[in-house]
């Protein structure tokens, strides 16, 4: 990030003129600019930009510790919209590469086991979905399939056991 020094230094040595005086000549742009948009007036500069005042309205909010509701006064802050010119000679901000998903191997022993548990889970009906029940109710049954080479258990099972568990 440079520094006002070397903005001041720089400025000097493309125009050149004196240090003082470029500090000078840059510190009255600023100063420039500070009072006129003070009054609400918009300072456009070609080459660089827009400077606006920019209003919020009041509005109400949130205490994030108490959660309580808290007026929120109307204010104004100070906006810069680059010009064109800057926004080809600044860099693009880089794009996130995307996340491949991770290779699964499976062994080959268990992919005949897997087959026949699929097979099994379509050819039994789907169990319909429970109303919740008292604490006392009994557990629902579990669904039986072929055996395989890591047990895998049915979706459906799991948010009723869940619920079950919780009573």
């Amino acid at each position: 990030m440079a520094t006002f020094k070397e903005l001041i230094s720089d400025y000097a040595a493309q125009t050149g003129l004196e240090p003082k005086v470029a500090d000078k000549a840059l510190r009255g742009v600023i100063t420039f600019i500070a009072t006129r948009t003070a009054k609400g007036e918009k300072i456009r500069l070609p080459g660089l930009g827009t400077f606006e005042v920019k209003k919020r309205p009041a509005r109400k909010g949130r205490n994030p510790q108490t959660g309580a509701a808290i007026k929120i006064k109307a204010s104004s802050r100070l906006g810069f919209k680059q010009a064109a010119t800057l926004a080809v000679a600044a860099p693009a901000p880089k794009k996130a590469k995307p996340v491949k998903a991770a290779k699964v191997e499976v062994k080959e022993e268990a992919k005949p086991a897997k087959a026949a548990k699929a097979k099994a889970v379509k050819a039994a009906p789907a169990p319909a979905p429970e109303p919740v029940k008292p604490a006392k109710a009994a557990k629902p049954a579990k669904a039986k399939a072929a055996p395989a080479a890591k047990p895998v258990e049915v979706k459906a099972e799991k948010p009723a056991r869940k619920k079950a568990a919780k009573a």
